[in-house]
């Protein structure tokens, strides 16, 4: 914690917090500061192009695909989101280079990138 307190002012609290996708609490931390000085679990992969948060607390997810066709492992991530925070998440959205909306789950739907510009 050092290290940060050393190369900003931002305040950071001394003590150490993990956080996962299931804590209430996760989107109340401005940032999170990761380094390698200390013990930490490898990183998944998982990830989330664009996640947007109302001032509500409700979550949209995007994710952007070059290519005219969708595989499971292109929304995987928002099925786990929308499953960990399924009273928060409202939409999670795959743009991509096809022609047709498909439902691909419950609240997940793939949506020709084209479609922005209708």
């Amino acid at each position: 914690m050092e290290d940060l307190m050393a190369r900003t002012i931002v305040d950071a609290a001394d003590a150490r917090h993990e956080a996962t996708l299931n804590d209430r609490d996760l989107f109340s931390y401005p940032f999170l500061y990761i380094t390698g000085k200390y013990e930490f679990a490898p990183f998944t992969g998982d990830e989330i192009d664009i996640l947007l948060e109302s001032q509500a607390g409700d979550l949209i997810a995007v994710e952007v695909k070059d290519s005219a066709s969708i595989r499971e492992r292109d929304w995987r991530v928002m099925g786990k989101l929308r499953d960990a925070r399924t009273d928060r998440f409202k939409v999670g959205v795959v743009l991509y280079s096809g022609r047709q909306t498909i439902p691909l789950g419950d609240r997940i739907w793939a949506v020709p990138i084209s479609g922005l510009w209708a």
